[in-house]
Order: structure tokens, then sequence, then C-alpha cells
């Protein structure tokens, strides 16, 4: 049952494609400062065409909506499932102080 895509984090929310001013929903999508893609996706020619597609934004929400969401909606829309080591998906519910040991071992683990 390994996901085909995973990272460290999966943000819970993200931007709204055409709304202006941007207004946070809820949208499930791996962020990018770490993830991994097996060679399931990797070959792929949808994953293939979305990496040709990459261009530069200067806006961060604009990068996140384009490629980390639209990233994480392509693998998902294609039937493949996403996974993360942390989900923090209800993290503004918890205490300040839960939060203490999971910060701890980030740190050991990946700092």
């Amino acid at each position: 049952n390994k996901p085909d895509f995973y990272g460290i984090t999966i943000n819970n929310y993200g931007f709204k494609y055409s709304t202006k001013p941007i207004v946070p929903e809820y949208i499930p999508h791996i962020q990018s400062y770490f993830f991994l893609i097996t060679k399931n996706i990797f070959e792929k020619d949808f994953f293939i065409n979305f990496m040709s597609s990459i261009k530069h934004f200067d806006n961060f929400e604009e990068i996140v909506k384009n490629y980390e969401i639209g990233l994480s909606r392509l693998i998902s829309k294609n039937n493949f499932k996403m996974s993360a080591y942390f989900n923090f998906e209800g993290f503004e519910k918890i205490q300040v102080w839960k939060a203490n040991p999971c910060m701890k071992q980030l740190k050991k683990v990946f700092l």
C-alpha cells in the first residue's frame, strides 16, 4: 500500500484558482520542499507534460496553485495515491504544548 507520491508534509489548505483576492480553501497537497515520486508516475505522459510546462512565477501563491496544488491534483486525477509522513489536518485545533513533541521529532529525524 505504499503511495507513488509522498512527502514529509501535506498542507491541507490552498487557494482557489479563480478568486481575487485569493481565498483559502480545503485543498490537500504535498508540499514541494521534499517529496518523492516513484517510477510509476515519473514515466507517465501526464507527469512529463506537467514538468515540461513549468514556467517562472514571481508570486508565491501562483507557484503554490500551479505547481504544489496542481501536481497533487494531477496525480490524484490519474488515480495515484499521495501520502505524507506528517499530516497536519486539524493542526489548528492542537494546543501548542502538544506540538512540541512533533517538533522535537522533526528536528531529530530531518534536521
